[in-house]
Order: C-alpha cells, then structure tokens, then sequence
C-alpha cells in the first residue's frame, strides 16, 4: 500500500512539472508572437505591407480545369510571407 502511495505521489509530481514546462513555453511562444507583431507594426504600420508576388500554385481539382490557385506573396519592405488565395494589391 505505501508503495503505491509513493508510486501515486511520484506520478503526480513529474506531472505536475510537466505542466509548469508547458505553461512556460505557451508563455514564451506568447511572448516572441508579440514581439514579432511589434517589430512587424515598425516596418509596416498599420499592416500596410508592400506585397509582391513571387509564385503561384494549383493545387486540388480533378485536372479538368477545377483546380484552385494558390499565390505566393512577400512584402517588400519587412520581408513577411504569406500564401492565400485571393489576388493581393
């Protein structure tokens, strides 16, 4: 019984470290997205980025002409890439 116990108290404590790791790094993860959208907002204040297309793709369908395309799109000025699959001015 009293090794049972401790096996139990053992569990809990490696898991509870565990989770203190995990809020850390969603912590930090939170703290660097920040950081890039502030640096972002430096270069390119109120997201108006400078898009110029560097590639497309086709991607889905059936080969009958369905296919959907994707554009590949980078900001001149902070370097930002992004893929979607509207036409961006």
């Amino acid at each position: 019984m009293i090794r049972f116990l401790v096996w139990v108290i053992v569990f809990l404590l490696f898991w509870a470290m565990r989770k203190d790791e995990e809020s850390k790094q969603r912590e930090s993860a939170t703290r660097y997205e920040t950081r890039i959208n502030e640096l972002e907002e430096r270069l390119c204040p109120c997201q108006s980025h400078d898009w110029r297309r560097t590639d497309f793709d086709f991607t889905g369908g059936t080969g009958c002409g369905d296919e959907t395309t994707l554009y590949h799109y980078q900001c001149a000025k902070c370097g930002k890439k992004t893929v979607t699959y509207k036409i961006l001015d």
